[in-house]
């Protein structure tokens, strides 16, 4: 998933490389925050109907409250500095990414308020 930010934002940099070095970190945060949003919305089927397991060192049959409060946290902080590389995003780009920032910070938020069991 950090590829995927790093591909869109070379495109997005329109080939201003110091603007794509000093967004690089951002790019990877915001990629990396949506992959393991996706991976909790679709963490009891992963791993019942795939055998996947996304989370080192959790065990997704007897996940702990602590445990996802500890990859809530990640999350949040991935978002918080993947926002402040969109700040700097070219105009043309940023509205698009910003929105798409927003659809899984949402979606984040609905699986939050979930209990650890489910």
């Amino acid at each position: 998933a950090e590829v995927v930010g790093l591909m869109c934002l070379r495109v997005f940099c329109e080939g201003d490389d110091a603007l794509y070095q000093r967004l690089k970190p951002s790019a990877m945060r915001l990629g990396a925050a949506f992959q393991k949003v996706n991976f909790l919305r679709d963490l009891k089927d992963d791993h019942v109907n795939l055998g996947r397991t996304y989370f080192p060192g959790v065990d997704v049959r007897n996940m702990s409250a602590e445990d996802k409060r500890r990859i809530e946290g990640e999350i949040d902080d991935d978002f918080r500095a993947a926002l402040e590389g969109i700040r700097q995003l070219p105009q043309g780009a940023r509205f698009g990414v910003y929105m798409a920032y927003i659809y899984y910070m949402n979606l984040f938020r609905k699986i939050q308020a979930l209990p650890t069991e489910r």
